[in-house]
């Protein structure tokens, strides 16, 4: 009942390779080859530059002179300056790579035989498969963005013999707001995907006569190379800077009662510049392979002298890599300069220059530069594979009676080698700065100028300055590697004399993974005032001079923070599973 079973079973195969079979007495079909090679390449290479400037210079300039001209020149004089300027550069790029490759090929030889003398069996059948993908990608990005604003106001009221000149009220203020942004970002994702099917089957049946022949040895050799190539580079500078300046000279020669209007003079500045890079990069390749090499021989005459299998092979091989290399600088600058300078003189004036003067500096300066990175490589190989040679003899008659004794299977092999590598560069560096100098200077000289210079003196400066400098890194590298291999010979004799045992089975499997990453951040941050308050009055024959109170103040913020920030997640995942089979009976 078995054997009519097996028949049948056969016969159904014979039927479906009917365009393969060989007719009986004939030699057995050549072997079989199928050849199939894939190639794909992906390349890009992107520059981007932006720069932005915003400037302003901005003056007010008031010189009244009275020659011999008394209560001249007596109108309050406002000067006042107002700025707002915004600079911003943004570079923004995303790449996507990706190759997909698939193979399928089938080697297939049948040949069979009803009777008469079947002296060869099938020829190895033979698939050869090799897949290899790349991407490269390079970006460099650059941005630059400069806010800056120059104020200068200038009062120097002269009389000359003009009694009572110049008694107006001095307003003098500078107000600026200076905004520089840059930033860059990037975004890179590069995949391969690799899939490869193969089978080379060679199945030989004889139902009589002289089966001497068996099939040859049956091999796939499957071959995936897949690499992913990036660099990234990334600078970006933003500077935020003002420039402020008063200036009040009054001279009185020969004119009593003159310049004794109030003097008040400000500046006010804030500075914001602020860098920042954003950069992220996907690299992943994902492989996959399975290939069967299988052999079938049958045969159902009375002569056991039959050949059994050559041995089959299945051959895969995978090597992957990703490699990335990151650089970001981010460098932001914020500051200002400020000054107010009253200067009042009186020669032979006396009763000048008694009014009240105040002096006042405020500034808040950011200076912000962050980088962010992410980077994220992963592979995947998976590899199945079996090698598998059966012999099937139903003779009848033992090598006693001068018959050979049958040959069984040759020894079955499965090669599986796995390669996987992730490699990592991160180098960041940021950079902040927040300063101001702030200066009042208050010179009042009186000759011969009794009653002089009485006013009082309020001289103030105020300052925040505020520097952040951080790097964000992470890295996540994984591999996953999966072997499964199976190499099995089978023969079977239901004669008197069995045949020759099977070959060594063997299943040899290698698995690589490495990672590799290196980071390197830098974060300084600067935030510095500088804060004076100078007053000098000067009486050179001018009783009763100088009475007025002098208050000078000093206030300063100064707030600097440096962080990296950095997390590495590296993780390999290897899993072999493996038999060798050898059954005689």
């Amino acid at each position: 009942m078995k054997r009519h079973w097996l028949a049948m079973a056969v016969s159904i195969c014979a039927l479906a390779l009917a365009p393969g079979t060989a007719l009986a007495g004939e030699s057995g079909g050549g072997g079989q080859e199928v050849q199939q090679a894939q190639t794909a390449g992906n390349e890009n290479s992107t520059e981007q530059s932006a720069s932005s400037e915003a400037s302003s210079q901005q003056a007010n300039v008031n010189v009244p002179i009275a020659v011999n001209s008394p209560y001249s020149n007596n109108g309050d004089v406002d000067q006042s300056n107002g700025a707002e300027n915004n600079a911003s550069s943004a570079n923004y790029n995303s790449t996507e790579q990706e190759n997909q490759q698939n193979q399928g090929g089938a080697a297939t030889g049948v040949t069979s035989n009803d009777g008469g003398s079947s002296d060869g069996g099938n020829g190895g059948q033979q698939v050869d498969q090799s897949q290899s993908a790349s991407n490269s990608n390079s970006t460099s990005q650059s941005a630059e963005s400069e806010a800056e604003s120059e104020q200068t106001n200038v009062n120097v009221p002269i009389p000359v013999n003009s009694p009572g000149s110049n008694n107006g009220e001095v307003n003098q203020s500078n107000n600026a707001e200076n905004n520089a942004s840059s930033a860059n970002h990037n975004s890179t994702e590069q995949e391969n995907q690799q899939n490869q099917g193969a089978a080379a089957t060679g199945v030989s049946v004889s139902r009589g006569g002289d089966p001497s022949g068996g099939n040859g040895g049956q091999e796939v050799e499957q071959t995936q190379s897949a690499n992913n190539e990036n660099s990234t580079d990334q600078s970006a500078s933003s500077e935020a800077s003002s420039r402020q300046a008063n200036v009040n000279v009054p001279i009185a020669v020969n004119s009593p009662y003159s310049n004794n209007g109030d003097v008040n003079q400000s500046n006010g500045a804030e500075n914001n510049a602020r860098s920042a890079n954003y950069n992220e990069t996907e690299q992943g390749s994902r492989q996959n392979q399975g290939g069967a090499a299988t052999d079938v021989s049958v045969s159902g005459g009375s002569d056991p002298s039959w050949k059994g299998n050559g041995g089959q092979e299945v051959s895969q091989s995978q090597s992957a890599s990703n490699s990335n290399e990151t650089s970001q600088s981010a460098e932001s600058e914020a500051s200002s300069e400020q000054l107010n300078v009253n200067v009042p003189i009186a020669v032979n004036s006396p009763y000048s220059n008694n009014g009240d003067v105040s002096q006042s500096n405020n500034a808040e300066n950011n200076a912000y530069s962050a980088n962010h990175n992410s980077t994220e490589q992963q592979n995947w190989q998976n590899q199945g594979a079996a090698a598998t040679g059966v012999s099937v003899s139903g003779g009848g008659d033992s090598s006693c009676c001068g018959y050979e004794s049958g040959k069984g299977n040759g020894g079955q092999q499965v090669d599986q080698s796995q390669s996987a590598s992730n490699s990592n560069s991160t180098s960041q560096s940021a950079e902040s700065e927040a300063e101001s100098e702030q200066a009042n200077v208050n010179v009042p000289i009186a000759v011969n100028s009794p009653g002089s210079n009485n006013g009082d003196v309020n001289q103030s400066n105020n300052a925040e300055n505020n520097a952040y400098s951080a790097n964000h890194n992470h890295t996540d590298q994984s591999n996953g590697q999966n072997q499964g291999g199976a190499a099995t010979g089978v023969s079977v004799s239901r004669g008197d004399d069995p045949p020759g045992g099977n070959g060594g089975q063997q299943v040899d499997q290698s698995q690589s993974a490495s990672n590799s990453n290196s980071t390197s951040q830098s974060a300084e941050s600067e935030a510095e005032s500088e804060q004076e308050n100078v007053n000098v009055p000067i009486a050179v024959n001018s009783p009763c001079s100088n009475n007025g109170d002098v208050d000078q103040s000093n206030d300063a913020e100064n707030n600097a923070y440096s962080a990296n920030h950095n997390e590495t997640d590296q993780d390999n995942w290897q899993d072999q599973g493996g038999a060798a089979t050898a059954r005689t009976s």
